[in-house]
């Protein structure tokens, strides 16, 4: 029942597209629904489509929902600027979108961070940027994108020269509870199996840079925290592996508690699925 209502709802903003006073509200709604639809997946073409297409019709809430898209590097919107995200925001508030005003009031945030930035990766301060600024950045820097989670929680790159050893970095994300904006909660870098005496040369050479960079270690482990709050360890991993990680632990909570609570829904769907066939 709901999710025919839901149906009927959409084909209802759908038949005013071709009306021209009404197009621009219409498809900021459908862009809206057909991100609801889509329950914790990335957002899907018709959301970014419809947003696109709002914006262009200059609909505040179509420029703020175009704006996310923009920030979260989804779809073809990853293509575009933070500063193109940033004019959206402000044609949004101006047409009295509240939302628009926090987001630009987290963005300010974001460049607030980035001067008082310690941990920078390939000379970026990481944990300041959204996903769809850190993917550009990262991609300019020469790295290649291998596989992006469903929901956009979660990118690997393949590091290839630019850190001698390693195979891949792995960046993970939570999201805003009232944005939906994905800020970065870790990053790891993750080197291949090696030889007892590689490993340990490996190991040796990470923790002295580490070292350089970071200071002591935290008593007698291979662990750093940064004089903004990023936690960083180095540690050996079955089959020897190793991982370097940088996380921010408050963030990794809110992305793990995310994460429970998708996982608790998908089991709350199946077992009523269930229950409505047998």
């Amino acid at each position: 029942m709901r999710q025919r209502r839901f149906d009927d709802a959409l084909r209802g903003c759908k038949s005013f597209l071709d009306r021209p006073k009404l197009a621009g509200r219409a498809n900021a709604r459908l862009a809206i629904a057909e991100g609801m639809r889509s329950e914790g997946a990335a957002a899907p073409p018709a959301s970014i489509h419809h947003a696109e297409q709002a914006a262009r019709l200059q609909d505040p809430l179509g420029e703020l929902v175009h704006a996310i898209h923009i920030l979260n590097g989804d779809g073809r919107a990853a293509e575009l600027s933070v500063d193109e995200a940033v004019r959206l925001l402000g044609r949004a508030q101006q047409g009295g979108v509240a939302a628009a005003k926090a987001m630009l009031e987290q963005l300010d945030g974001d460049q607030q961070c980035r001067q008082q930035a310690r941990v920078q990766l390939f000379e970026q301060a990481v944990f300041c940027m959204r996903r769809g600024e850190l993917r550009q950045a990262l991609r300019a820097q020469g790295l290649r994108e291998q596989d992006s989670s469903g929901d956009g929680e979660r990118d690997v790159f393949a590091v290839g020269h630019k850190l001698p050893g390693a195979r891949q970095l792995v960046v993970s994300y939570m999201r805003g509870a009232q944005s939906r904006l994905l800020q970065v909660a870790e990053l790891s870098y993750r080197f291949p199996a090696q030889g007892p005496a590689e490993l340990a040369a490996t190991s040796q050479r990470l923790r002295g840079a580490l070292q350089s960079k970071y200071g002591q270690t935290l008593g007698d482990t291979a662990r750093w925290r940064s004089e903004d709050g990023v936690d960083i360890e180095l540690r050996p991993q079955p089959g020897q592996e190793l991982l370097l990680s940088y996380r921010i632990a408050e963030r990794v909570a809110v992305r793990d508690e995310q994460q429970r609570r998708k996982v608790q829904l998908a089991a709350e769907r199946l077992v009523a699925l269930t229950a409505r066939a047998l």
